[in-house]
């Protein structure tokens, strides 16, 4: 597309941009999605219904079976486990939001290059 003035060529460039960068923006926060309680806290709550299973096995039914600290182990890793991903999600997230928001920086940056264009024509 050709038009007379440099301006309008420039200023078109600059609002592809800025809408590159929003498009971005847009599929960046569909990855920040909330999850539900039951997303963050279910295999919480079955890591404490393990160990009350345990705890149950242990002091009721601790003289038909034989249950030592060693069953435990299993609770601990999988928690240690649990712990590092809900670690390493919220970095991911900290991560995007800082894509974020350098992305809607360089939208203002290009909205004021598009003012100072008009303000020239």
């Amino acid at each position: 597309m050709q038009t007379e003035n440099k301006n309008t060529e420039a200023i078109l460039v600059l609002e592809r941009q800025i809408y590159n960068y929003q498009r971005a923006n847009a599929e960046l926060q569909t990855g920040l999605g909330e999850r539900s309680l039951l997303q963050k806290y279910g295999l919480y709550l079955l890591l404490f219904g393990w160990f009350l299973a345990l705890e149950f096995m242990k002091n009721w039914m601790g003289f038909f079976v034989e249950i030592t600290d060693v069953a435990y182990i299993p609770i601990v890793i999988v928690f240690a486990v649990l712990l590092v991903l809900e670690y390493r999600r919220a970095k991911r997230r900290r991560e995007t939001m800082e894509q974020i928001k350098e992305n809607r920086h360089r939208c203002n940056e290009l909205r004021q290059q598009i003012e100072t264009l008009r303000g020239r024509m």
